[in-house]
């Protein structure tokens, strides 16, 4: 996502002023650029920040936009994810299905790609949607009992950044060592987020 901003001080060298910044920045990079502004030391603080300064990009004239990162999570969130029954049925996009469950509401960009899974990406229908609804609308007798078909829809989509800023065109099928390589970093990401605890009340 792209959101406007501007950045006013007497810091800024000439050579920059007015000038744009097209750089990823999260907004949890705000706070390390401004303690570097302010000459604070992150050495006193008593965990690692999430957030990469930006000082030396705003307020240097010797440095010219260096690269402070190359990815951002927009969105990891446990607690929402699609009904159980759907499914997408690309085999590329299960290679990491049984470590991390691609109906979980995620949002990452990696360098020009941003890859999302869980309910945006049901919106983006398969390149064969029509002949698998239909599919989804039977009934298969199995033992004693009724099987509820599967419904497939899309979990995982992938967009150019670069090229489609406005997220049009999903390109996760034409880039499937990219999707793969993303849901890896994901995975990382999950690994490291602290467990849900539910406490009664």
């Amino acid at each position: 996502m792209r959101t406007l901003s501007f950045l006013h001080s007497s810091l800024i060298p000439e050579s920059k002023i007015g000038t744009r910044y097209s750089n990823l920045f999260d907004i949890t990079d705000w706070f390390p650029t401004l303690l570097d502004a302010g000459k604070c030391s992150q050495k006193t603080l008593p965990n690692e920040l999430d957030g990469k300064s930006h000082f030396d990009n705003f307020f240097s004239s010797r440095i010219q936009n260096l690269q402070i990162r190359n990815e951002i999570v927009h969105h990891l969130d446990p607690l929402k994810k699609v009904e159980a029954e759907v499914e997408d049925p690309r085999p590329f996009v299960k290679i990491y299905g049984f470590k991390y469950d691609i109906r979980m509401k995620t949002a990452i960009r990696v360098g020009k790609y941003k890859l999302i899974t869980g309910a945006e990406a049901t919106k983006t229908p398969l390149k064969n949607q029509k002949e698998l609804d239909l599919l989804s609308k039977s009934s298969f007798f199995v033992g004693n009992s009724w099987l509820n078909p599967k419904k497939y829809r899309k979990l995982v989509v992938l967009y150019d950044i670069e090229n489609d800023p406005r997220e049009t065109k999903d390109i996760s099928d034409e880039n499937q060592d990219v999707v793969i390589q993303l849901l890896s970093k994901v995975f990382q990401y999950f690994t490291k987020c602290c467990n849900l605890n539910f406490f009664s009340l």
